[in-house]
């Protein structure tokens, strides 16, 4: 992929300009071509600061108050992801940046960010949510924070699946700072961040989220009902906006962490089968599921780059033949 001109390192944080800027006019393919290449520079460069210069250029430009606790709490977060601080939890250390995993690190939060600062972009230039400064904000520190403490391994737990194990554990991570910065505030806002957070596990999160938000898009007159395991989502039933806010995170973290091109995608399947296996050996099985995940796009911003998405799933199986084929030989 060759480096698009107008990109330089300088630029790599400049929100005002393509491709954080969404520009209608610009082919989907370009618009992916550009973020697939930002997210690659981003991913081989690992200067000090760096999470904290990315969420603060972000949140500089929701038009939220500059004196607004987000920048504090963001910045006492930051230097921990960027400084791999550890934690002892349940027995065990953790780091807040997952350092050590292949694929859920440091690296991934920083793109979940830039990736959640172009769906708002796009939802602002199509109108579809009206979003507040700070519902913006929201969404970009539950990027910041969503995968802390990642221990490299799924929602499993001696061999069973623990539903929303890890996203507890980056929540529980979160809430010391954000007590301490927002004191009494801070319960209404860990109740409000848990659910957003919560809805990133796919298997039991999908389903309710998509009932939810079918409610509140007029698709549906049946109101989303809850198990006593699923009341952590009420706050997306009382709240549209939240709803939307969850499933742009959902986007960011999934879709379009691996959507852009098919570099990005391939890259991103190798690392996560490292992460999971030790090995690169389930590649081409990860990038199948990938595809499935892809189509679940859950935001009304995320839906604007479906077609970008079937560009490089087009692409993609196309390579994939190739190898299959050349294994096989």
């Amino acid at each position: 992929m060759s480096q698009p001109s107008f990109v330089s390192e300088k630029a790599l944080l400049d929100v005002t300009k393509v491709p954080f800027v969404f520009n209608k006019s610009q082919s989907v393919q370009s618009q992916g071509n550009t973020m697939g290449f930002i997210l690659q520079l981003l991913a081989r460069k690992d200067n000090p600061d760096k999470t904290w210069q990315i969420i603060h250029t972000c949140l500089s430009h929701t038009g939220i108050a500059k004196d607004s606790y987000f920048f504090p709490l963001a910045r006492r977060l930051s230097d921990k992801i960027d400084s791999h601080a550890e934690v002892e939890y349940e027995g065990r250390k953790l780091s807040f940046s997952g350092k050590m995993n292949y694929y859920h690190n440091y690296r991934h939060m920083q793109e979940v960010i830039l990736n959640s600062m172009l769906l708002i972009s796009i939802n602002d230039a199509y109108g579809d949510v009206t979003l507040s400064p700070e519902e913006k904000a929201f969404l970009l520190f539950a990027s910041l924070i969503h995968d802390l403490g990642h221990d490299g391994t799924a929602n499993m737990k001696d061999g069973e699946n623990i539903p929303y194990r890890l996203e507890k554990i980056s929540v529980e991570l979160a809430s010391p700072d954000i007590q301490e910065v927002l004191g009494d505030k801070a319960a209404a806002f860990i109740t409000d961040l848990r659910a957003v957070i919560y809805a990133t596990d796919i298997a039991p999160a999908s389903p309710i989220l998509k009932d939810i938000l079918a409610y509140h898009r007029g698709r549906t007159s049946k109101k989303p009902q809850f198990t006593p395991n699923d009341e952590v989502f009420r706050p997306l039933k009382e709240n549209p906006n939240l709803a939307e806010v969850a499933a742009m995170l959902c986007d960011a973290d999934i879709a379009f962490s691996i959507a852009y091109n098919f570099a990005c995608t391939w890259e991103a399947s190798i690392n996560l089968s490292k992460e999971l296996t030790g090995s690169d050996a389930l590649a081409l099985n990860n990038l199948n599921a990938f595809y499935d995940q892809m189509a679940e796009i859950k935001s009304l911003a995320g839906e604007k780059l479906r077609p970008n998405f079937d560009v490089v799933k087009d692409s993609s199986k196309k390579m994939l033949n190739i190898q299959n084929l050349g294994s096989s030989l």
